[in-house]
């Protein structure tokens, strides 16, 4: 079982932080990809250095001046980072752009890679956990 987790906001570091670390403490084959949405690596650094989360496998640098700007260049970067990995489960948290990037590239690549029955599944984490 592959598992991709698309993050990049404070809350959605905080809030898959415990899920994270039991991926590490069960050695899952798991890998992150961060949207870098708020655009200051800094703010998404702080939180997974103190939530000792490991360094993001992607890092996509999309524009957050306007939102078209955004989801296109992230959407279309999740979408081929899936291409590549073919992981079977894209994990996202909250209702952030970045959420609902990974949700729309998860079900692009679906439709558009996966002739057989195995899709990459969307878990959509929310608040209270």
């Amino acid at each position: 079982m592959k598992i991709c987790i698309v993050l990049s906001t404070r809350p959605e570091i905080i809030k898959l932080a415990p899920l994270i670390k039991i991926l590490k403490k069960n050695k899952n084959n798991f890998f992150l990809i961060n949207t870098n949405q708020h655009y200051i690596n800094l703010m998404s650094k702080v939180f997974l250095d103190f939530f000792n989360i490991p360094k993001p496998k992607y890092n996509i640098n999309a524009s957050t001046k306007n939102h078209g700007t955004f989801f296109s260049k992230t959407i279309n970067k999740i979408e081929k980072i899936l291409f590549k990995e073919k992981p079977d489960y894209l994990v996202v948290q909250g209702d952030t752009n970045t959420a609902l990037a990974g949700c729309l590239a998860a079900t692009m690549f679906n439709r558009k890679y996966i002739k057989s029955n195995k899709k990459t599944r969307i878990v959509h984490i929310e608040s209270g956990l």
